[in-house]
């Protein structure tokens, strides 16, 4: 009954029996991990700033990054050489074992440790999950040739992750205001090593008996060679340089990400609590924007189902020219001056909903363009090189946007996270242009060997 409910949402009916299973897996993990892993999202920096102070928490979360950034792209190539679950299997190991440190960490010595931890299980996880999905759902599909039905599934999959994330903020704030935030980090100590076991029984390959009805994960027993990690170490970044079109799809790709992760890092929640003047204002309003998106989600799963990977840029284009133009406006008109403003709060929420469906609708896009962009042997390894470029491109700037914000106020974070954001579109506008010259090229060629086929045997 569950299994029908999850299909009839996630628009899968179509599908075969394992690739219909391998999507209601995959639905049901990211759920889990996302609840578990988001119960201390909110107050996990102000934990941090409560006891080392502004200056301090900022060089640990630097150690984080730069922990990230040393091992993303060996720890992506690890996947594609040992296999997914195991490189997940660490992630969560590493991520429990920093929650427990934190649970007691009381100066700058144990944040590190800790930063170090995140970093590394960071780097473990990014990539890995989204690489098992795609690489099987590539090798054993055979209906959704034009990944529609994918996108839909995925923004389904995305737009209920939305309440996942909802739904832990409120529970972990709630356990925060009636324990403490140490009993959530204990909490979380405990749910990864639960974590661990799920990825250790689920997380598989898929095998598919002479039967089609009967289906079944298990590991692939392949002997593997130390040279062979080599090779797909080298494979990612190979692939990277393989074209143009790659070459420019994937750093502007990375570019864009770097944008989201300085604008948590250091723009939005400032605003939030600009707008509101309390931890628990910006949590009502963090909630509301997650609550409100799953309508939103709804209708971009519909809506990608209509569209080809071709509007990927262009819907770029429309949310960089509204988004971050409304922001700067917003606040300019009304300074954010941390106390409540029922004028931003109402429009801060507007910007994020409504403007914020353009992007993803986008990110759909995406993620139909990367599962066929990128070869499954070498999958985890691309997945992990653009959380690599993108802790890069973050080391980099978030000092620049800091000093930009203390001098000049969040509307100069706000110009500079646009201005990168520019620059991704920039590149990713170049890839998909490439792409599609190729293509009319390829499609020209093929006309020519039909109509003329031994000019083109002379040519040969």
């Amino acid at each position: 009954m569950i299994e029908m409910v999850i299909t009839k949402y996630l628009g899968i009916d179509e599908l075969e029996p394992n690739v219909k299973f391998l999507l209601i897996k995959f639905f049901c993990f990211l759920l889990i991990n996302s609840f578990i892993m988001s119960l201390s999202w909110t107050f996990f920096s102000l934990y941090a700033i409560d006891k080392m102070g502004f200056t301090l928490t900022g060089i640990m979360l630097a150690v984080m990054l730069f922990t990230q950034f040393i091992f993303d792209y060996p720890s992506g190539s690890m996947g594609d050489y040992l296999g997914q679950r195991w490189v997940l299997t660490g992630a969560y190991l590493f991520f429990g074992i920093g929650f427990f440190f934190l649970a007691i960490a009381q100066d700058f010595t144990t944040f590190l440790i800790i930063a170090i931890l995140n970093g590394f299980g960071s780097a473990l996880f990014s990539g890995t999950l989204d690489s098992w999905l795609d690489t099987n759902y590539k090798k054993i599909d055979s209906v959704d040739t034009d990944r529609k039905i994918y996108g839909f599934a995925r923004s389904r999959v995305n737009t209920a992750n939305n309440v996942a994330f909802a739904a832990s903020f409120m529970t972990g704030g709630f356990l925060s205001t009636i324990y403490s935030r140490q009993t959530v980090f204990a909490l979380q100590f405990l749910l990864s090593l639960i974590m661990v076991i799920i990825v250790l029984t689920q997380i598989k390959e898929i095998s598919i008996e002479a039967d089609s009805e009967k289906i079944q994960t298990i590991p692939v027993k392949v002997e593997r060679k130390k040279s062979q990690y080599f090779t797909y170490l080298e494979g990612g970044i190979r692939f990277m340089f393989s074209s143009k079109v790659v070459f420019f799809l994937l750093l502007g790709m990375a570019f864009i990400t770097a944008t989201w992760t300085i604008w948590a890092m250091i723009v939005l929640f400032p605003i939030y609590f600009g707008y509101t003047g309390d931890d628990l204002g910006a949590n009502f309003l963090r909630t509301i924007i997650y609550l409100t998106g799953v309508p939103v989600g709804l209708y971009v799963a519909k809506l990608s189902k209509r569209l080809s990977t071709e509007h990927y840029p262009k819907f770029l284009l429309v949310f960089l020219v509204s988004f971050f133009p409304a922001f700067i406006t917003l606040l300019i008109v009304i300074p954010a001056q941390n106390n409540f403003n029922l004028t931003g709060f109402v429009f801060t929420a507007l910007i994020m909903i409504i403007i914020g469906f353009l992007y993803k609708t986008s990110e759909v896009l995406r993620m139909r363009l990367m599962v066929d962009l990128v070869p499954s042997e070498n999958r985890n390894a691309v997945y992990s090189l653009l959380p690599t470029i993108t802790s890069l491109l973050s080391m980099l700037l978030l000092p620049i946007v800091g000093q930009m914000i203390d001098i000049f106020g969040l509307v100069a974070g706000v110009v500079v996270v646009g201005s990168v954001f520019s620059a991704g579109f920039l590149f990713i506008t170049i890839g998909t242009y490439l792409m599609k010259l190729g293509t009319k090229i390829i499609s020209l060629d093929s006309k020519m060997m039909v109509e003329k086929p031994e000019q083109s045997e002379s040519i040969n």
